[in-house]
């Protein structure tokens, strides 16, 4: 009986993590950071084209779920995967054999949003002449997002 109570326990977390990752904007983010290592707010926001009401929610939501983690750094707080299932899922979702350059490729349509401003960076690090790279985990933009303070 206690073997049940265990599995079933076991598939109650991973329909939570399927519940959780079964919003679009959600699945975009955790694939974005898969591919970016860490990111902030802002830079997501940019790239997805919402609110950040809208993203800050979302993320509020990924970190409850033990998804991912935040690192304050002065004033910004910078989003990664925190959870090795929510990883292994969306490489599976998305092809393990697809390579950096298609998944980013693949970033602004998910939503169906606009493409990226010109001359602005996308979630990937592409874009601007001076966009930081957030290709590495350990990444940071330049300057200060006041938004994320408190």
């Amino acid at each position: 009986m206690e073997n049940i109570l265990a599995e079933y326990r076991a598939i109650e977390e991973k329909a939570k993590l399927l519940k959780t990752l079964g919003h679009p904007v959600r699945l975009c983010i955790v694939r974005g950071l898969l591919v970016t290592g860490s990111c902030n707010v802002t830079k997501i926001q940019t790239c997805l084209q919402l609110p950040q009401s809208t993203i800050s929610q979302h993320l509020a939501r990924l970190r409850e779920a033990g998804i991912v983690a935040t690192e304050r750094v002065g004033v910004e707080v910078f989003y990664r995967i925190a959870s090795d299932d929510a990883m292994r899922l969306v490489k599976a979702l998305f092809s393990l054999n697809m390579t950096k350059e298609q998944m980013m490729g693949m970033m602004p349509e998910v939503l169906h949003g606009p493409p990226p401003r010109p001359g602005g960076a996308d979630f990937a690090g592409h874009g601007a002449h001076d966009a930081p790279d957030w290709r590495g985990a350990h990444a940071r933009p330049a300057g200060r997002d006041d938004a994320l303070r408190g």
